[in-house]
């Protein structure tokens, strides 16, 4: 949680957040009469009078417009400064405080546990897939359109880049002997069990889809072979013994 944050304040993506909130507490301080008022005739003592306590509603009420609006206007604002600060502090305890690194913990676990935020992470995660299946099923999306221009960016990359293609080709030579060393048990079970499963007649048809008629004569070669090897071992076992 820290090194994400960390990475948001580096890239200086706070700023938006940070304005988003001195809109909203502007938007919010223009409708806000209403409660400083009763507030201050609450908290007031008994003996003010009531124009007088209008009086210092009312002075609180543009104070607090004045002072949102000049938040949400001036990019420098100290406000904004210092919340910015108090963000690089957080993102710094959350990766060194083990304190602050504990009530992080308990309080991301204490969310995790609620029936709400489960049932929020399932019904996003839904509409997520849905918008993705819709983007990729759609050849106008821009989903489909970026992800093919990516596509299309990294073979040109790969194409061009003579070093790339080393690097690539070493990650996955590494990859693939890491996952041989570490799984290859279970790989070999899963390509056996799969073998196992498949109809003959239907994984003939899939591979000739695949390989093309090649695979007739490869059938005929490998019989016509087979066959010459037979007699030859049959020829000289006759006449040997």
């Amino acid at each position: 949680m820290g090194r994400m944050l960390q990475t948001v304040l580096s890239e200086n993506r706070q700023e938006a957040m940070i304005q988003l909130l001195a809109d909203r507490a502007f938007q919010w301080s223009l409708n806000a009469g209403v409660v400083i008022q009763r507030v201050v005739e609450r908290d007031s003592p008994t003996w003010s009078p009531r124009f007088i306590d209008h009086l210092v509603g009312d002075r609180i009420h543009r104070e607090l417009m004045d002072f949102t609006d000049k938040v949400r206007r001036n990019p420098d604002h100290e406000l904004r400064r210092s919340a910015t600060r108090f963000l690089f502090e957080f993102a710094d305890d959350l990766q060194n405080d083990p304190a602050t690194i504990a009530r992080a913990d308990a309080v991301k676990e204490q969310l995790m546990a609620r029936d709400e935020v489960a049932n929020a992470a399932a019904a996003a995660w839904k509409t997520l897939k849905r918008l993705v299946l819709e983007g990729v099923d759609d050849p106008s999306s821009s989903l489909r359109t970026r992800i093919a221009g990516t596509v299309i960016r990294v073979g040109e990359s790969l194409r061009d880049d003579a070093e790339l293609r080393d690097k690539v080709d070493d990650w996955m030579l590494r990859a693939a002997q890491h996952l041989v060393s570490q799984y290859g048990v279970e790989i070999t079970a899963i390509i056996t069990d799969t073998i196992e499963r498949w109809d003959a007649e239907e994984a003939s048809r899939r591979i000739e889809l695949h390989v093309g008629r090649d695979l007739q004569f490869i059938r005929i070669n490998g019989t016509v072979v087979g066959a010459l090897a037979g007699l030859a071992i049959y020829a000289i076992a006759q006449l040997f013994f």
